[in-house]
């Protein structure tokens, strides 16, 4: 597209649309991501700076049943 395009010609602005909606997508379902990572961090900060030199589990976390 050229830069000096007025956006004018219909079909160039269903596609900028189309490109445009699909960017802005992946941005908020990042940012989605970025929320839960920040809040899982929290939890884990939060859970360390409680913990007694004999505690064998961060407080506030749940073990792997795996395990």
């Amino acid at each position: 597209m050229p830069v000096a395009h007025d956006g004018t010609c219909g079909d160039l602005r269903e596609a900028l649309v189309g490109t445009l909606t699909g960017v802005l997508s992946g941005i908020t379902a990042r940012i989605d991501d970025l929320g839960r990572t920040r809040q899982e961090l929290t939890v884990i900060l939060d859970g360390l700076s409680e913990m007694e030199p004999a505690d064998s589990r961060i407080p506030g976390l749940d073990g792997c049943r795996c395990v």
